[in-house]
């Protein structure tokens, strides 16, 4: 059902924004309960919202990291920043600063494991503040076999709501991502996946993205 009403926003809206965002995440453990996750991103711009014209872009580049704290029964607390520099080869370019909480945890339907994620963020900017909550569930499937193993693929499917507040007014945006994913013998992993981004979903103006991701994960 989600992923028809994702289809469905894909028909109606207009000419989607392509993107492709890469990067590296590195992970490292303190011990049994500490972990932080570091992330260096890039994103690329293909073309603008309702435009056909492609004229490619770097719009963004940031770096993530989020210090973990693991719980009971597979449950986390994560409290992360972000530097983003917007548009960083143009004259024009702007900055980012991005405080995120974070709490994650897991749940079962009929044997299927379900990932779950809520997160509050402050996003500041030099004008401007906004701040989100979002809510992303999660499930991925190994490809070979029931359970998964160093070399073997993987497959997965999230969504995720997300609602901002700026200067008094709100947004709902919606992101359907679905993808896939190779674990290495040496637990590193490289994942590829595909996400459309519906944003402001209040308004007579809406406007969705398709982005394409590919991020390698390692652990140092």
């Amino acid at each position: 059902m989600i992923i028809l009403l994702g289809f469905g926003f894909f028909v109606k809206a207009q000419t989607p924004s392509v993107r492709w965002e890469g990067g590296f995440s590195a992970n490292h453990k303190f011990n049994n309960k500490w972990s932080l996750n570091t992330q260096l991103l890039a994103r690329e711009t293909f073309n603008d919202y309702g435009s056909e014209t492609i004229k490619p872009f770097t719009d963004r580049m940031e770096i993530k990291p989020f210090l973990t704290y693991a719980l009971f029964n597979q449950r986390k607390v994560s409290l992360g920043y972000m530097y983003r520099s917007i548009d960083p080869f143009e004259d024009y370019r702007g900055v980012e600063h991005r405080i995120t909480q974070q709490f994650a945890f897991l749940s079962s339907i009929r044997n299927y494991r379900i990932a779950h994620r809520i997160k509050i963020e402050e996003r500041i900017f030099k004008e401007d503040f906004i701040l989100r909550l979002r809510y992303r569930f999660s499930y991925d499937q190994p490809l070979q076999g029931e359970t998964l193993d160093p070399g073997e693929w993987y497959a997965l499917l999230s969504n995720e709501f997300i609602l901002s507040f700026s200067n008094g007014e709100e947004d709902w945006q919606n992101r359907l991502a679905f993808g896939f994913g190779k674990i290495f013998k040496s637990k590193e992993k490289l994942q590829f996946s595909l996400t459309h981004r519906y944003s402001d979903l209040l308004t007579t103006t809406t406007n969705q993205i398709i982005q394409f991701k590919s991020v390698y994960y390692f652990s140092l």
